[in-house]
């Protein structure tokens, strides 16, 4: 059951999107050398009273908090979760992660919803939440369908609870033995609400949004 107050909005500070409905999911793709990494903590940039839960697929819980406190501006003391799907899932944590293999996403999905779930339980008023990035995930599965499945269950749960989703990925990185990263953000797509491409002409990083209303057409300037 959604704990998001009826009309949750999110605005998308420091970016030229457009405030999203509460439920909004988002594929980013573009290259990590563009930026990818700096683009998707800005969406996932809490206000007050939010909070943020972050799946890490090639990076250490410790490495995406970091990131997200730099990029979101270091002012910001959201209420954040981890799931950790680079670390050795028999090692160490802390209470702000959980660790989880890459080739389970079922447990990811499970450690996942119980970060969102303990989030929205102590009050906060909406969650997001990203994934950086779905490339290891595709490398470390045997079918492709079952990223598919993974992706559009953790779409459909942020739905129902009027929360925001972003999910990155770098269509150069390595997806293993399936199809280019192109096609399979072309694949992925369709379980989500709208697209965000990232690129950079010259020095200067560009985004462009598809398939959500109310949103500037064409690309647009960021600085990243």
């Amino acid at each position: 059951m959604s704990l998001a107050s009826p009309g949750t909005e999110y605005e998308l500070t420091d970016t030229p999107l457009a405030p999203v409905e509460g439920g909004t999911s988002l594929l980013v793709t573009g290259s990590r050398d563009d930026g990818l990494d700096a683009f998707v903590h800005r969406l996932l940039s809490a206000d007050e009273n939010e909070g943020v839960v972050g799946i890490a697929a090639d990076e250490s819980g410790r490495t995406f908090r970091r990131t997200h406190r730099r990029e979101s501006g270091g002012s910001r003391r959201a209420s954040m979760g981890v799931v950790d799907c680079y670390s050795d899932p028999g090692g160490r944590t802390d209470d702000e992660t959980v660790l989880a293999d890459p080739d389970d996403l079922t447990a990811v999905n499970m450690q996942f919803s119980s970060l969102c779930d303990e989030l929205q339980f102590d009050g906060v008023e909406g969650v997001r939440s990203g994934l950086v990035t779905v490339s290891p995930f595709c490398a470390a599965c045997e079918d492709m369908r079952d990223v598919y499945r993974f992706v559009s269950n953790v779409t459909s749960r942020n739905r129902r609870s009027e929360g925001l989703f972003v999910c990155a990925i770098d269509p150069d990185a390595d997806t293993g033995e399936f199809n280019d990263g192109q096609n399979i953000a072309e694949g992925l797509s369709r379980a989500f609400s709208g697209r965000v491409d990232l690129r950079r002409d010259g020095r200067q990083s560009e985004v462009r949004v598809e398939g959500l209303d109310d949103q500037p057409s064409g690309w647009q300037d960021v600085s990243l």
